[in-house]
């Protein structure tokens, strides 16, 4: 090596040395900053959380005091930013205001106190003895369904249907003798959500890839198909979940096995069995909104197509490429893929992508650029359907029976007593006829939105299960021609038992289809009737496609 190029490589070496030693303090100094802002930043979540902490001790305590020294006046509490309302059944003496507001002063709220006409015992015996009249209230035709104490406006509030509302105005007042507030209100519910949805099967729920309550991975259900030759029903969803386990589970139940896989080439699906009869054309958006998926197509460039996430839930865009390729790790190329404008996370794989009632892809991966998710990659649904020889669903109203669980006989319309309205529904030993077969109609809202309550129609005569107004434990369960969706009679939702079965919840009066197990409970043509719900197996019904 010559002088002159040695004195260059160690001035050049100098300045190398000399740029990593202050590179290395700067990044000593950032990496000190970073730390000292996130304690610092830890440090003031933590004094935020220790105050309201504290501040919301000193509250409750003051409003135990307060109940315990006022006992029979006390009306009630009511927080409203740094002041503790407490409510009295009449004036409040000097020296109890002070004793009170000594509690709190600490944490800088003022107590304000404020007389009402009943203390918040008298209201509460209120809501205790209309609970408890709720069967004799219904009896005046009166259907209640909420009762609770607004403390601040030291009144009763009573929810009840709207055809029930006038008759409850000018009745209540009278009975119970205390302001209430009355407003027509829909009946409550249990909410169905992405991770615990029962009755039947839905795109765009939260399923488990594994063999137990901790499953290996977290995906989304696609599309229910029909196999073209077998004729047997599956769920569609990405391939690269179903690659280390066999077992698909939902809300900690089985409901099938994987029946094809592929990750590889221009597909990302797989296919897993339903192994009751609970399949269904239908997607999850949101609780009591779902949506009819009727057919496959291909969205071009430029459409707008909407998906349904475990993680992400429902979220649009549109189709920017219908040749995209990418490429998941280093053993696989995923070539010809479609790719959205909307962002998926960890969780929404095996996803439903969907426009307008079509189901047009399964949500594969994501892109993601200087850290932020821009698109979605999917496999196209016509290509899955091809390559794994099956077909959407195409009845969107596949018809069930319903498995009794504790006899073994099916729900029948007893046609020996007439096909008309008013024909009693029974149990019966399975026998193919169209007088055990229904169809389950969702109700529907509005602008393609049906909720999760339905009607079951039976095939042989297109009446369907209503509830009699005999509305009581024991009442009786017929078929009638369709009436007004609020009245509920018709409407029924499902509650998931700790099996595969479900039970079917009236709308109009929370009770349960119910077999009467009081005489011949295994005997061709028990009645069915309503009952309380309690879950017994005579409560409890297996949907199986006919």
């Amino acid at each position: 090596m010559s002088k002159g190029m040695h004195k260059v490589t160690k001035g050049f070496l100098f300045v190398l040395a000399t740029l990593i030693f202050f590179l290395g303090l700067s990044l000593n100094s950032y990496t000190e900053a970073q730390t000292n802002l996130s304690e610092s930043l830890t440090t003031e979540a933590d004094t935020v959380e220790d105050k309201m902490g504290k501040r919301n001790h000193i509250i409750e305590t003051a409003t135990t005091n307060a109940k315990e020294k006022l006992q029979d006046t006390f009306g009630g509490t009511y927080l409203e930013e740094n002041k503790l309302i407490i409510y009295t059944k009449g004036a409040l003496p000097d020296k109890q205001k002070s004793e009170l507001q000594k509690t709190v002063m600490q944490q800088d709220i003022t107590v304000e106190y404020r007389t009402v006409k009943f203390s918040k015992k008298e209201l509460e015996d209120v809501v205790a003895k209309m609970t408890k009249d709720r069967e004799s209230l219904l009896n005046r035709g009166i259907k209640i369904f909420s009762i609770w104490v607004d403390e601040p406006e030291n009144k009763v509030y009573v929810g009840v249907s709207a055809e029930d509302k006038e008759r409850a105005n000018g009745q209540l007042p009278t009975l119970y003798n205390v302001p209430l507030t009355i407003e027509a209100e829909d009946p409550p519910s249990l909410t169905s959500t992405r991770e615990d949805s029962p009755g039947l099967f839905k795109a765009g729920l939260r399923i488990g890839m594994g063999f137990n309550d901790d499953p290996i991975d977290w995906c989304t259900s696609g599309f229910t198909v029909r196999h073209n030759t077998l004729l047997t029903y599956f769920v569609l969803t990405a391939g690269h979940c179903a690659l280390q386990t066999e077992e698909i589970r939902h809300a900690g139940l089985r409901i099938g096995e994987i029946g094809a896989r592929q990750f590889q080439g221009s597909i990302d699906a797989a296919a897993f069995s339903l192994e009751w009869g609970q399949s269904s054309n239908w997607l999850f958006r949101e609780p009591h909104w779902l949506e009819p998926i009727n057919s496959f197509s291909t969205a071009p460039v430029g459409a707008t197509v909407c998906a349904e996430g475990a993680t992400s839930g429902h979220r649009c865009g549109a189709v920017v490429s219908t040749t995209a390729s990418f490429f998941p790790n280093n053993n696989v190329t995923l070539t010809n893929m479609h790719a959205a404008a909307f962002c998926s996370q960890g969780g929404d794989s095996g996803g439903p992508v969907y426009q307008y009632g079509t189901g047009v892809g399964i949500v594969s991966g994501r892109r993601v650029v200087n850290g932020v998710c821009t698109t979605t990659f999917y496999t196209p649904t016509q290509r899955i359907a091809n390559a794994f020889g099956v077909s959407v669903l195409g009845d969107p109203w596949q018809p069930k029976v319903l498995l009794i669980k504790h006899s073994q006989k099916y729900v029948d319309a007893d046609i020996a007593s007439g096909t008309g309205n008013g024909t009693r529904m029974q149990q019966w030993t399975y026998n193919g006829w169209d007088n055990q077969t229904f169809y389950l109609w969702p109700i529907f809202i509005s602008n393609g939105r049906y909720s999760e309550w339905y009607r079951l129609q039976a095939k042989h005569n297109g009446r369907y299960i209503t509830y009699g107004i005999d509305n009581l434990n024991g009442g009786s369960v017929i078929q009638w021609n369709q009436i007004p969706s609020n009245q509920f009679r018709q409407n029924f939702q499902f509650l998931r038992g700790t099996d595969r079965t479900v039970s079917l919840q009236s709308q109009y009066n929370s009770r349960c289809l119910d077999i009467d197990v009081a005489f011949a409970p295994y005997a061709d043509s028990t009645k069915i009737q309503q009952w309380d719900c309690n879950g017994w197996d005579n409560q409890r019904f297996t949907l199986i496609n006919r």
